[in-house]
């Protein structure tokens, strides 16, 4: 058959289980896979349902081959991306750290984890008034709001590592959005 010789084998046999699966559970299947020809490797997404009959018995199948080569190098890309930005800020000498909209830490990369002497388990999920001196805890606050409100900030402030030494920092918060909505 000429459709599986086009099929990357490494993909066939999935192909085929996917399809048997789909066809037991009676439910369309939807399955990407590349394909080979003259001009190169593709992406193919192909969607099919079936028509049966009483015993069971496919009668009829139907459905849509598109190609989603471009879809798929999309998704790639911005894999490596991602990829690239999680080492950056993995790696950066610079404290980084995310924080929800109700000051709840989101990560800390491993430059907060080695200065302030926490594993991630310690931080994530605690407020990060948690680990602010005393004294810093109203200026913090006001900052943060100010990034709440889509503005940038930046004060020094102290933190309290996990040995109880007291830290000076120069803090640059910045707003993130999310389909234009502030998430951290």
């Amino acid at each position: 058959n000429i459709f599986f010789q086009l099929i990357d084998p490494d993909y066939t046999d999935l192909l085929e289980n996917a399809a048997r699966k789909a066809i037991k559970e009676n439910r369309i299947l939807d399955f990407i896979y590349p394909v080979f020809s003259d001009t190169g490797k593709s992406w193919i997404r192909v969607q099919l349902n079936w028509k049966f009959l009483n015993n069971n018995k496919i009668i009829r199948w139907y459905g849509l081959i598109s190609d989603v080569t471009k879809q798929v190098s999309n998704k790639e890309s911005l894999i490596r991306k991602r990829e690239y930005l999680h080492n950056l800020i993995e790696e950066a000498s610079d404290l980084i750290w995310e924080n929800d909209v109700t000051g709840k830490y989101l990560a800390i990369n491993k430059s907060f984890s080695k200065v302030m002497g926490y594993e991630l388990k310690e931080v994530i999920g605690k407020n990060s008034l948690d680990f602010i001196h005393p004294d810093d805890k109203e200026i913090s606050k006001k900052h943060f709001q100010k990034a709440l409100e889509g503005k940038r900030a930046s004060y020094e402030t102290r933190r309290i590592s996990s040995s109880n030494k007291i830290l000076h920092f120069w803090v640059k918060l910045r707003p993130i959005y999310k389909a234009q909505q502030l998430i951290a």
